[in-house]
């Protein structure tokens, strides 16, 4: 506070009559300015390589954040370091309704879509668990398969 009220007096000043240390007190103000402003653009930098998936903390990424030139977005930072290897594209996990749809899809043309190999798959790995280990290995693969168990 007491810098901006000494910024307003030397302003009210005609430019004749300042003093040096009114030019000081102006380039002081002036350079903590600019310090801020860069400090700020870090620090906006960095959180946009963060947000994108780069581990700061890696050696190997320091170079990479210092040597993009880019644009400044999480978006275009993600690309240029899947392009360049620093970072893996995360696949996507189906959605719910897109699971659905694919068990409606298979349902109508037949087939039944639990963990693979349809309804020939299944009755094998049920006929297998039932033969190894009996009632309690068929309920296990039963279970294994996505059926619901219930005991009354």
């Amino acid at each position: 506070m007491a810098e901006e009220e000494e910024y307003e007096e030397v302003e009210d000043q005609p430019t004749d009559q300042r003093s040096n240390s009114d030019w000081a007190t102006l380039r002081r103000t002036a350079s903590k300015a600019k310090k801020a402003e860069a400090d700020a653009l870090q620090a906006k930098r960095e959180l946009a390589f963060l947000r994108a998936g780069v581990d700061l903390d890696d050696p190997r990424s320091t170079y990479f954040v210092k040597g993009y030139d880019g644009e400044v977005s999480v978006d275009a930072i993600r690309s240029a370091a899947i392009e360049a290897g620093f970072i893996q594209q995360k696949e996507q996990p189906p959605s719910p309704d897109a699971l659905g749809a694919e068990r409606i899809r298979a349902a109508a043309s037949g087939g039944i879509p639990i963990n693979g190999g349809g309804l020939d798959g299944v009755a094998a790995r049920m006929d297998d668990a039932y033969r190894q280990g009996g009632n309690q290995a068929l309920v296990n693969q039963l279970e294994r398969e996505g059926f619901p168990i219930t005991y009354e």
